[in-house]
């Protein structure tokens, strides 16, 4: 096979990978939201099935298509100088207190400080490593192995994006799409970069996760 051969058969992989988890996932989330979770054995359950639909796929694929060791096929091995672990942590945590101050002026700050937080918290960590893994670890490897670093980050960060739209234009069609939309645009980004940075995805992971706690506090804050 050609060059170019490769690189359409692997893009040709990764759609075929995108769609279906992204498809699957959907139509699961839609079966689900009659029952949403109740507590933590719920929420996870539900994380477990989507973990199961987006990174185990990721995985065969890596095994058995591309004849890739998984862990690394997945940005799950560290690799990285140290002075890189310092540059990706003070981009990710200079881009979370910008997000959570302007998120704190717009919704205000959070009035009871009894709202327990260890649950959202095991939630949140365990739907970033999901998604980690997914689109920093698998798409974007495979992506920047065939186009440059930057064009490959805003691909995975527009397909970030889209696999999000239907949760939220379930609800109908609302201004406040187009905001998440950027948002959601520059997490990615900035995620992509600290895993390009550091080799693999537990900063960005650690990022991610403290992004969706606190803007889940935020959001409802009086």
């Amino acid at each position: 096979m050609t060059q170019s051969g490769v690189v359409k058969y692997g893009a040709g992989l990764l759609i075929l990978y995108y769609c279906f988890a992204a498809l699957t996932w959907r139509a699961m989330s839609a079966v689900l939201s009659s029952t949403p979770p109740k507590g933590l054995l719920d929420g996870l359950a539900l994380l477990a099935c989507k973990g199961a639909i987006w990174v185990l796929p990721a995985a065969l694929m890596a095994r058995a298509v591309l004849h890739e060791p998984v862990a690394p096929s997945l940005g799950m091995t560290r690799r990285g100088e140290p002075a890189r672990y310092w540059k990706a942590s003070a981009i990710g945590f200079a881009f979370l207190a910008i997000v959570a101050g302007l998120q704190g002026m717009i919704n205000g700050w959070p009035q009871n400080a009894a709202i327990p937080i260890l649950p959202g918290l095991v939630l949140a960590a365990v739907n970033a490593t999901i998604e980690e893994v997914s689109f920093r670890g698998f798409i974007l490897r495979q992506l920047a192995k065939r186009a440059p670093f930057w064009r490959a980050n805003l691909f995975q960060s527009l397909l970030f994006i889209l696999v999000h739209w239907p949760g939220w234009f379930a609800h109908g069609p609302r201004w406040e799409i187009l905001p998440m939309s950027i948002g959601l645009l520059l997490l990615a980004l900035v995620l992509g970069w600290i895993t390009r940075l550091t080799g693999s995805v537990w900063l960005a992971v650690v990022v991610h996760t403290i992004n969706n706690l606190v803007a889940s506090r935020l959001s409802g804050a009086t």
